[in-house]
């Protein structure tokens, strides 16, 4: 073997150990370009979510506004009478002017029976009754019928 004979197989070996090189730097190179693909779109994808899920939120926010208030406000029938509950906070010529906007007004309270009805389903809220004296020297019901005291009592 002779020395010329040697030279070109060495060259040969480095030039595919070049190609090898090279390919495995495009290999690298491929790679990383599709992790930072994969990456960005996972990103996107979590980025969309995020914005879906604000919007869920958003949404879920004013449904719960929504449930509150129905929840806050509830009508119930009581030996013939309809009754209105609402935690809403009026002044009373502001709820009294309110249950006349719907055809009604502020409760008359006549009996007993009626008076612990409204305690037990006032829940310990505060709440109006549609006792006046406001343009009368004497109470009256908002509805004219006449305060009886005796009816009222405890």
């Amino acid at each position: 073997m002779t020395s010329g004979n040697m030279l070109p197989k060495v060259e040969k070996a480095f030039r595919k150990l070049r190609i090898v090189q090279a390919a495995l730097a495009l290999l690298v190179f491929a790679l990383t370009t599709s992790l930072k693909v994969v990456v960005i779109l996972y990103l996107q994808g979590k980025n969309n979510k995020l914005e879906k899920a604000k919007i869920c939120n958003a949404a879920l926010k004013q449904q719960n506004k929504i449930l509150a208030h129905r929840i806050s406000e509830r009508s119930i029938i009581c030996s013939g009478n309809l009754y209105y509950f609402s935690c809403g906070n009026m002044s009373w010529n502001d709820a009294e002017q309110y249950r006349v906007s719907k055809g009604s007004h502020l409760t008359s309270v006549t009996s007993l029976d009626e008076q612990e009805f409204i305690y037990q389903n006032g829940a310990d809220a505060a709440f109006w009754i549609g006792l006046d004296n406001q343009k009368r020297p004497k109470w009256i019901w908002t509805d004219g019928s006449p305060f009886n005291e005796t009816q009222s009592k405890m």
